[in-house]
C-alpha cells in the first residue's frame, strides 16, 4: 500500500514538475523538484532522489530543501554528504526536528567508514611488499603555510631527492581549506607518500570561510578535508608502507580530563573558532570513534601520529 501511494506521488509530482519547468518560477519549480525527491525517498530510489533534491535545493536554500538532499544521500550510502546537508539545515532551521535526526544519524554512520567513499580512502597493503631499508620516514607538523615564507619553505624542498621517502604530517597545516590542500598537494609531489592528520587549526572555521559561507560547521569541514586527500593521494588511514612497517594515524581532540594543565579550557584561543555539533566532552570520544574501524593488530612496526597529545595508554584494546 505504502509503495502504490509513493509511486502515485511521484507521477503526480512528476506531472507537476514539467508544468512548472514550462512556466519557470524558480520557487515552484524547486518545491516540486523536492516533492519528486521525497517520493523517490519512500520508493528506495536513491540516485534519482539524490539528483532531484540536488536539484531543489540549488534553486532555494531552505533548511528542507538541504535537509531532503540529506535524507535522498544518507539512503544513498553517503553519509559524508548528508551529514554536511543536514548540518546546512540545521544552520538555517536550527529547531528542524528531522534534520537534526538525520545528522546525528550520519555521526553514528561516518566512524564506521562503509561507504564507498571511505573505502577508497584505505590503502593499507599498497607497499606492503616494499623493503623496509628502502623506507625513510620524515615527520612535521605546524607549517601554518598561511604564512608565505612556511608555504615558499614547502615549495622549495628538493623535487626529487625525497621521492622514495614517506612524509608524516601531524596536523596545523594552514587556516583555510584551500591553503591546506594546496599545501598538501606540494609536499605529495615531494615524497612518494604523504600521511596527514588534521589539527585543531586546520578544523578552524577562517573568517574568510564563515563570510563565504563554505562550511556549516568545523565535521563539515574535517569531512571535506578527508575527500580532497583522497583526490590528491595523500593518506589519512593506517597503511603499510614497506615490509611490516606502518603508519597508523590517529584522529582525536583535547580531553579535557586529562589536558587540564596545559589546556583547561579547550575554547581558548584559536580553538574558538572551531564550530561543533557536539559538546567538547562528546568530541573528543567521536574522534577516537573514527580510529576504531581501523585498529588492528598490525605486525611489525606501528608508527602512530596524532596532532594531540594522547593518554599514556590509549583508550583501546589492541
Amino acid at each position: 500500500g505504502n509503495r502504490i501511494n509513493a509511486e502515485e506521488q511521484f507521477r503526480q509530482a512528476a506531472k507537476n514538475l514539467q508544468e512548472a519547468t514550462a512556466s519557470k518560477d524558480t520557487l515552484e519549480v524547486s518545491v516540486l523538484y523536492g516533492n519528486r525527491a521525497a517520493a523517490l525517498c519512500h520508493l528506495q530510489c536513491w540516485t534519482a532522489a539524490v539528483q532531484d533534491a540536488r536539484m531543489a535545493a540549488r534553486l532555494q536554500q531552505s533548511a528542507k530543501a538541504r535537509c531532503r538532499l540529506g535524507v535522498a544521500l544518507l539512503g544513498a550510502g553517503q553519509p559524508e554528504d548528508a551529514y554536511t546537508e543536514f548540518a546546512w539545515a540545521l544552520a538555517i532551521d536550527s529547531h528542524y526536528a528531522l534534520a537534526r535526526s538525520g545528522l546525528e544519524a550520519c555521526l553514528s554512520a561516518i566512524p564506521k567508514w562503509k561507504s564507498r567513499e571511505a573505502q577508497r580512502r584505505w590503502r593499507l597493503s599498497q607497499d606492503s611488499g616494499r623493503p623496509r631499508a628502502f623506507t625513510k620516514v620524515w615527520m612535521i607538523s605546524d607549517l601554518h603555510c598561511d604564512q608565505k615564507g612556511n608555504a615558499e619553505w614547502c615549495q622549495l624542498l628538493d623535487d626529487a631527492e625525497f621521492q622514495e621517502d614517506v612524509l608524516i604530517v601531524a596536523g596545523n597545516v594552514a587556516e583555510t581549506y584551500r591553503a591546506v590542500i594546496q599545501s598538501l598537494k606540494v609536499l605529495r609531489g615531494k615524497f612518494r607518500r604523504v600521511f596527514y592528520v588534521p589539527g585543531n587549526r586546520d578544523l578552524a572555521l577562517n573568517a574568510s570561510e564563515v563570510r563565504t559561507s563554505r562550511f556549516p560547521d568545523s565535521i563539515a569541514k574535517l569531512l571535506a578535508l578527508l575527500k580532497a586527500c583522497e583526490e590528491i593521494e595523500v593518506d589519512v588511514l593506517p597503511a603499510a608502507i614497506g615490509q611490516d612497517v606502518y603508519v597508523v594515524p590517529l584522529f582525536s581532540w583535547y580531553n579535557a580530563e586529562f589536558d587540564k594543565r596545559s589546556r583547561p579550557d579547550p575554547n581558548i584561543g584559536f580553538d574558538s573558532q572551531c564550530v561543533w555539533p557536539l559538546d567538547q566532552h562528546q568530541l573528543w570520544k567521536w574522534m577516537l570513534k573514527l580510529n576504531e574501524a581501523h585498529l588492528h593488530v598490525y605486525r611489525g612496526t606501528v608508527l602512530t601520529v596524532s596532532h594531540f597529545l594522547p593518554l599514556t595508554t590509549l583508550p583501546f584494546d589492541v
